[in-house]
């Protein structure tokens, strides 16, 4: 089974950067990075207490997402997928080869359904 055929899904992937507005303030806007990211998003697993560990720093995440290599993702970007959004708190080269990175997301909104 090819790495390609276990991306099941799509996501979009979002920036915020911060706009200055005519009277010298600025607000935060979100601008779309890419539209359709293959991947596959899973729940963090553990005994109840969701989270990872980088190095010896505890990271509180909820769900990890995989995506092939070539796509800059980075901490603070923004994940889309069915609804829900997600912010990157980690992302990690796990092989150190450049294959793939496993991305470490935090539950922002979940999706309401109604």
């Amino acid at each position: 089974m090819s790495f390609k055929s276990l991306m099941n899904n799509t996501v979009v992937v979002k920036s915020t950067t911060s706009v200055s507005d005519a009277f010298g303030g600025s607000y935060s806007s979100e601008i779309d990075k890419y539209s359709a990211v293959p991947g596959r998003l899973e729940p963090m697993t553990g005994n109840g207490d969701y989270g990872g560990y980088q190095g010896s720093q505890r990271i509180e995440c909820t769900h990890k997402l995989f995506v092939e290599n070539g796509y800059n993702i980075v901490e603070a970007d923004r994940i889309y997928f069915n609804g829900t959004q997600y912010l990157t708190v980690a992302v990690n080269d796990i092989d150190y080869m450049g294959h793939h990175k496993e991305i470490w997301l935090k539950v922002l909104k979940p999706e309401i359904r109604s």
